[in-house]
């Protein structure tokens, strides 16, 4: 996949900005607070169907204005030419617009141009919360899985209604038995699909992240990390979706009365954790800052390697601020990354002129925002 140009309307600072792009390295530079993340939430928006930022849409509306619009053209693995209009209004939602005209939903469009970002806001995936890290690989499942996307759709369906009839018990001290039931099934059977999903992903993820862990720590750390589906004692025995069921379903029967107490839903893949070790101890608790880097640049090349290999577009590069915060080291890995595999690649920095000492920032297209 390659974007071959962006048009801007109102989005942040930008109130009318267009941008042609390279098939390789684009680098955006200029000073603070002139709009270069801004470019890259666009493009963001366009293939996640929201910034990586945690911003809500009003607040990417220039100030003064009532609404933005995000106007794209890429180019598929076919060669053919595709265009898609995103535009917001305030108090109002996303339309979505491809170039036939056809309104799109969010979930439409997540995973046709598949995105890997790199941002110093997302070191949270390896010392915050477990939603962190959930967030993180369900980005990845649903760019390269459609069904996954839809039942995790579906799955938060359920679980809204499931937790809303819960707190109609706490109003009324009543609710319908039944139709408890019946959302209890449904979310033990999205909950199967997606727990099932998931672990077969990361018997295939896990020995892409241990690979270039260990190429960028240089066998100095001991590494290990497993995914913990909530209340699976042992992954082993889980051989099949239907074993997956049945857990679930005992686990549904077992925090039934607790969560009418409780008054919410208290088991399903909501709770799940990618727990990930080093050197023995909890890298959220025990991982030095410059391991936590480490971490975070060998998840998002284990996701790059990941989608390359599951998805029919080669997936494009966003890297936003990340040499401010890398040594040398590092910052060779990410730039041989993009040279080795000709990707398209957008970076945003302050100034460009020291990448000029690094071999693979060669023949790049500078992009200066003033």
């Amino acid at each position: 996949m390659r974007i071959q140009n962006i048009s801007l309307y109102n989005l942040r600072c930008h109130r009318q900005r267009f941008f042609e792009f390279s098939d390789s390295i684009n680098v955006i530079f200029g000073n603070n607070g002139v709009g270069k993340t801004t470019i890259l939430e666009a493009i963001s928006i366009a293939s996640i169907s929201k910034s990586f930022l945690p911003i809500s849409d009003s607040l990417l509306v220039k100030y003064g204005e009532n609404k933005y619009k995000i106007d794209l053209t890429t180019l598929n693995h076919l060669n053919l030419q595709e265009t898609l209009s995103i535009e917001y209004s305030l108090g109002g939602r996303k339309s979505i617009t491809n170039g036939y005209g056809e309104k799109l939903q969010p979930k439409d469009i997540i995973g046709a141009i598949p995105t890997i970002i790199l941002s110093p806001d997302l070191k949270n995936i390896t010392s915050g919360a477990p939603s962190a890290r959930r967030s993180f690989f369900d980005s990845i499942l649903c760019q390269t899985s459609k069904v996954y996307l839809d039942n995790l759709v579906q799955y938060k369906k359920c679980l809204k209604n499931r937790n809303n009839l819960l707190l109609a018990l706490k109003k009324n001290a009543f609710f319908d038995e039944s139709e408890f039931e019946e959302w209890t099934n449904l979310l033990i059977h999205y909950s199967a699909e997606i727990i099932w999903k998931r672990i077969n992903f990361f018997n295939e993820f896990l020995p892409y992240f241990f690979d270039e862990y260990r190429k960028i720590a240089n066998n100095n750390d001991s590494l290990f990390a497993e995914y913990k589906p909530f209340a699976f004692e042992n992954l082993n025995t889980i051989r099949s979706k239907h074993d997956t069921l049945t857990r679930l379903s005992e686990i549904a029967e077992k925090y039934k009365n607790i969560e009418k107490f409780r008054y919410q839903t208290l088991f399903g893949p909501h709770k799940d954790e990618l727990a990930i070790y080093i050197n023995g101890g909890l890298a959220k608790d025990f991982a030095s800052q410059g391991q936590h880097k480490s971490l975070l640049i060998a998840l998002k090349l284990a996701e790059y390697y990941y989608i390359m290999n599951n998805h029919t577009e080669k997936p494009i590069i966003l890297l936003d601020d990340i040499f401010s915060e890398l040594d040398q080291q590092r910052s060779e890995k990410v730039l041989h990354l993009m040279d080795f595999n000709r990707t398209q690649v957008f970076i945003t920095i302050t100034n460009h002129q020291f990448l000029n000492s690094y071999k693979p920032m060669q023949n790049i297209n500078l992009i200066q925002i003033t």
